[in-house]
């Protein structure tokens, strides 16, 4: 372990050592002050990494939902240039106004259930 010297003034040196001593006295053994910052910069630091590592977690998910979303566009625009193909096809072929619309009822709810999903 590489050693670092800081100076502190001494309103949070004697903050340090009081909390050394309690500390020592709630395990009942001897804390030093050094422990004490050594377990704040861990405390700390592994705060900062849990958000991050949190972070990215959640950029992934967001990624994996917008490549979920392109998929599904792209499903849908295949499947409706489909049915604007086979509805030019079965427009001309449809004799009276009750057939057309039967087939423009079947649409709308085709259409509602997919919004459902």
């Amino acid at each position: 372990m590489g050693k670092t010297s800081i100076r502190l003034s001494t309103e949070l040196s004697k903050k340090l050592q009081g909390e050394a001593r309690r500390r020592g006295q709630a395990n009942g053994e001897n804390v030093t002050v050094s422990e004490v910052i050594r377990g704040c910069i861990v405390e700390k630091f592994s705060r900062a990494s849990l958000k991050v590592e949190g972070e990215h977690g959640a950029a992934a998910e967001i990624r994996d939902e917008v490549f979920q979303l392109k998929e599904s566009h792209a499903l849908l625009a295949r499947d409706l240039q489909d049915l604007v193909l086979k509805l030019s096809e079965l427009f001309p072929k449809l004799a009276t106004r009750e057939q057309v619309d039967s087939l423009t009822e079947g649409i709308v709810v085709m259409v509602k259930r997919l919004q459902e999903r």
